[in-house]
């Protein structure tokens, strides 16, 4: 099996062509870690990324910052990425799936690799509490409230088009989900950052079978 290179350091990931904001509910592993939709992987030397469906796909799309990889008439995957180490691994370099099915609609998948940060934060997600340390990634309605809580004071970065995160006092951050993705980067007085990515959608797909 030939190995595939993507960059884990870069800066820009360039968008799969899509104008549907439906829940991104692709199911898959890398590296045995099961993803529904949406994860963080912890940054390896390798990932396996894997997947074995009931239909087969028209075409799976798999883009990141570096490169675009394609493949057709496909059912199941076992394919093992390997990062181009020359490169720093810093920032964000987003490796986005799109799953076309035979009638053409779109099955999404998002996965983000930690890059190095170390600021750990408890991340209220749709209800659901959990801890990452360096990197975190939340999914939820557009529109509604997600809350980010350090253990420090912060400050935050974020894009002008992406909504601007309410605290008070620097520990506790309450962020709006926009359509699409953003990507905030709190960072602490010693320099240590975490990176919170977020994706809104306006719908949820009801004969999902992948």
């Amino acid at each position: 099996m030939a190995p595939c290179f993507f960059l884990l350091g870069c800066t820009t990931t360039p968008d799969i062509n899509t104008s549907l904001l439906h829940k991104r509910e692709f199911q898959l592993s890398v590296n045995d870690q099961k993803i529904n939709g949406v994860g963080i992987v912890n940054r390896k030397s390798n990932y396996r990324i894997r997947f074995s469906l009931k239909k087969k796909l028209a075409r799976l799309a798999m883009v990141n910052c570096h490169r675009e990889l394609i493949w057709r008439n496909i059912q199941a995957l076992d394919y093992y990425l390997i990062p181009v180490m020359f490169l720093e691994n810093e920032n964000s370099c987003l490796l986005k799936i799109q799953a076309l099915d035979e009638k053409g609609v779109s099955h999404d998948a998002i996965i983000d690799f930690t890059a190095g940060e170390q600021l750990e934060a408890d991340i209220y997600c749709n209800a659901e509490k959990e801890t990452h340390k360096g990197a975190s990634i939340c999914q939820g309605r557009k529109g509604t409230y997600q809350v980010v809580w350090f253990k420090e004071k912060v400050s935050v970065k974020h894009p002008e088009r992406c909504p601007a995160p309410e605290s008070k006092g620097g520990y506790q951050w309450k962020i709006q989900l926009a359509s699409n993705l953003c990507i905030y980067k709190f960072i602490s007085a010693s320099g240590s950052v975490h990176r919170y990515t977020t994706f809104g959608y306006d719908t949820m797909r009801v004969d999902y079978e992948y």
